[in-house]
């Protein structure tokens, strides 16, 4: 929905140009990033960006099986 992520982005996404990084040439809004685990997906790359993340990697994809978390 365009007017949620409108207003996520008004509310949430920090404006200070003094947080803004750049890095190996690779310009970043603010140095607060979300994980790969959180959207493996990619399915909210655009909320995730409205909530004022500087930058959000997608993926779930490893070359070999992981075992994953022990059940309790």
């Amino acid at each position: 929905m365009p007017l949620g992520r409108w207003m996520m982005k008004m509310t949430l996404a920090p404006r200070k140009v003094n947080l803004e990084r750049e890095v190996f040439g690779v310009h970043f809004k603010n140095p607060i990033g979300i994980a790969a685990g959180f959207d493996p997906d990619g399915r909210s790359l655009a909320e995730l960006g409205a909530a004022g993340f500087g930058f959000v990697e997608i993926g779930s994809i490893t070359p070999q099986s992981q075992p994953g978390t022990p059940r309790p």
